[in-house]
């Protein structure tokens, strides 16, 4: 089976069978009950509310799966062959079909069903058949109030069973009893998740399970799915991008590796991880990704290539690195994967001859260390969960996601028996990320519960005061009358910089007008700043600011790392050099990158650094009119060598109101703090474009040295000789305004 088809099987795979393995649910002591129950089609109603079918094929799924005497065929199996047979989801199936598409799943009974939303009601309707003669084991039709969906699907579970004639022992009632949510819209949010997984939309199936949990902290079903749906994503992104970076890296190394024993060390490396051998492979992604990455009370290592390479392109195989070794750790290591650090590699071989023998040491190490002595293993573990941020950040997660990650990870971790210190330790942690978040519900809870452990007079202080904390946040939330989105995206970016008095007296002056005043627009700015070395997601693309990042912002921010475009605004200054912006951090050598340029700031927009004090609109600004080039980057290679002689290259889609046109680029000069401060540019071509202050739509679609530009109607087909692979990004130069709106970017 190739890599491709492997990767498409996973992704329509449900990670119910997985989950409830994991959790030691028995398996059938008849293997003559075998069920497939069919996704629920929408009959009618809301066409928004169609993925509840899949909701609930799921929610039914798992509940059957409690039950000793059934097994369950595994959604990936019953996908595919609905696929092969080209069934139509038109709701029940007759006879004929359910015989042939329970024989071909190996199925004694299939389910299939179909439901209704109408206004506030909901019905459901379904069939169970006897594949072996295609009778018809039970016909139901369950109706009641949308709002009570959760009953209609325990009422139809119940009923199944009652058809199949099982008698249910005390605990499995017990299971079936409980709601996996009576929160319609996590229900909603979750079938979505699951819809759009199973259409490999991977960002929407992320974000809307991130939702259903958020709804309700206690619809496991949600949590578990969105962990192995990480799990799976994570491996797929996480393999392609380090195939990638690997193959760009390798290219750099063996340019240096005839002069360069370290960059020989490294190649070496790099090869064992691309190997068969998964243990090797996993091994050495591990030495990989420490040598590369600053992580733990590691600093990072390879300080000969630092001193010499690209250190942008050697951050960004770091973060290829860590995606890859934790992909395949907790592929290996499900219970709790061991996180990466220096713990294990101690000092790396210094000789490429070494380096095999070293790495079969470390996997050796990684497979057994504390076989006999089970503390060892659970002590190593411990200590590598203790550093979640950091790895978060490397796996490209905004907070909401580091927070999830980081509660996965403690829970885990409880399940090891951690020491008081290690709790604290996390739960502190955690109630920072759910703060950050306006999680406040969840830190609460977890205070609350950790208030419980301890009767010292002087801790309970202490949780008393937090306690207090988050309840004086939720009610600055609460009480905004007015600008809820703007006052909760201010929170977030303040609750850890600013007191809570100070926050609640700066809400109440800036954000309770009719409108947005001068004030409330420069402290949002300054919220919205982009910080130098570090990365902000425009949807799900990071985007790393190399310079200038104190003329760019970004639009509104729905998560601490997660904004809405990216705007460019700058005046007359002494400072001679562009902004330059990277996105996504992956080399390629074929993408299609559309967005939209707008050369008319929106409404809420405010330049950052600007003072509010005497303006009452941007009017009072007296901003410049002038029009400042913006290009799209792509082939870029040598992002941040500290040689001279390794200057940054690549080739550029130039806009300016008149005309597009591409050129190939070579920094030319530099500033202080190795700042780029001038180009030299090849004029490769070029054409009219008659861009006013309405926004201007670009596609950019690049073919190795193929590249077409469509822009305002106009189309540009040029050759690029020598672009090959690199990163691709924004540079701005120039004064005025620009934003960068709509950004999607695919290979």
């Amino acid at each position: 089976m190739s890599v491709q088809r492997w990767w498409r099987g996973m992704a329509a795979a449900s990670a119910l069978a997985l989950v409830l393995a994991a959790a030691g649910s028995a398996q059938a002591a008849d293997p003559a009950m075998r069920i497939a129950v069919l996704e629920f089609a929408a009959a009618g109603g809301d066409a928004e509310l169609a993925s509840l079918g899949k909701g609930l094929q799921s929610m039914i799924t798992t509940d059957l799966a409690q039950i000793d005497r059934f097994t369950l065929v595994e959604r990936a199996r019953l996908s595919e062959l609905e696929k092969e047979l080209k069934l139509a989801r038109s709701g029940l199936v007759d006879k004929k079909t359910a015989v042939k598409l329970g024989k071909l799943a190996g199925a004694t009974h299939l389910l299939s069903g179909s439901f209704t939303v109408v206004g506030e009601q909901m019905r459901l309707d379904a069939q169970l058949f006897a594949v072996k003669d295609g009778k018809v084991a039970l016909a139901e039709k369950i109706e009641g109030e949308r709002e009570a969906f959760f009953e209609l699907e325990k009422e139809l579970v119940r009923k199944l069973v009652g058809a199949l004639g099982v008698k249910l022992a005390p605990k499995e009632r017990a299971s079936l009893g409980k709601v996996h949510t009576a929160d319609f819209e996590a229900f909603r949010q979750f079938s979505r998740g699951v819809a759009a997984f199973d259409a490999e939309r991977w960002d929407d199936a992320l974000a809307a399970l991130r939702e259903a949990s958020r709804r309700d902290a206690d619809f496991a079903l949600a949590k578990v799915t969105l962990a192995e749906y990480e799990r799976i994503i994570g491996r797929l992104r996480s393999r392609a991008d380090e195939i990638l970076a690997a193959k760009k890296e390798l290219e750099r190394l063996e340019k240096l590796k005839e002069r360069d024993t370290e960059a020989a060390v490294v190649g070496r490396l790099f090869a064992i991880a691309q190997g068969k051998d998964p243990r090797l492979q996993l091994a050495a992604t591990l030495a990989l990704a420490v040598a590369y990455a600053p992580l733990g009370s590691n600093r990072g290592r390879l300080l000969t290539l630092r001193g010499s390479e690209d250190r942008f392109a050697m951050q960004r195989t770091a973060d290829a690195m860590v995606r890859a070794y934790y992909a395949a750790a907790t592929a290996r290591f499900p219970a709790v994967p061991v996180l990466p650090s220096d713990r294990l590699i101690g000092r790396m071989p210094e000789q490429p001859d070494e380096v095999d023998a070293w790495v079969a040491k470390l996997a050796q190490r990684l497979e057994e260390e504390g076989a006999d002595y089970p503390d060892n293993r659970k002590n190593l573990m411990l200590n590598s969960l203790r550093w979640p941020v950091p790895v978060a950040e490397r796996l490209g997660l905004d907070v909401a996601g580091a927070a999830a990650m980081t509660e996965r990870l403690y829970e885990q971790g409880l399940k090891l028996g951690a020491d008081a210190f290690w709790r604290d330790e996390q739960r502190e942690l955690l109630v920072k990320l759910f703060r950050r978040t306006l999680a406040l519900d969840r830190a609460t809870k977890l205070l609350a519960a950790w208030s419980g452990e301890t009767d010292n007079a002087h801790k309970l202080k202490g949780f008393a005061s937090e306690l207090e904390k988050n309840r004086d946040l939720a009610a600055i939330l609460e009480g905004a009358t007015r600008h809820r989105a703007e006052v909760a995206e201010f929170v977030r970016g303040n609750v850890e910089r600013l007191a809570i008095k100070t926050m609640k007296r700066m809400v109440d002056e800036l954000f309770s007008g009719e409108r947005l005043g001068a004030a409330a627009l420069a402290e949002l700015a300054r919220t919205r700043q982009v910080a130098n070395d570090d990365f902000v997601l425009l949807g799900d693309h990071p985007v790393w600011p190399l310079q200038g990042h104190f003329w760019m912002v970004t639009g509104p921010r729905t998560d601490a790392r997660r904004a809405q475009g990216l705007r460019y605004y700058r005046e007359a200054t002494r400072e001679p050099f562009d902004a330059l912006a990277i996105v996504d951090g992956t080399p390629r050598e074929r993408l299609t990158a559309r967005f939209r340029l707008e050369a008319t700031p929106p409404k809420g927009w405010w330049p950052r650094g600007k003072s509010a004090k005497g303006a009452d609109s941007l009017a009072d600004l007296g901003l410049t009119r002038e029009r400042p080039a913006a290009a799209f980057l792509f082939g870029v290679s040598d992002v941040d060598c500290a040689p001279k002689d390794r200057p940054m290259k690549g080739h550029a889609v130039v806009f300016t109101p008149e005309a597009v046109r591409l050129v190939r680029f070579t920094e030319s000069a530099r500033g202080s703090f190795g700042r780029k401060t001038a180009w030299q540019e090849v004029v490769l071509g070029e054409r009219r474009l008659s861009w006013g202050s309405r926004p201007l739509e670009v596609e950019v679609a690049v073919r190795g040295a193929e590249v077409t530009v469509k822009a305002g109607g106009e189309t540009l087909k040029v050759k690029a000789p020598e672009a090959g692979s690199g990163f691709y990004g924004f540079r701005f130069g120039g004064e005025g305004y620009v934003g960068v709106e709509a950004l999607e970017v695919k290979p």
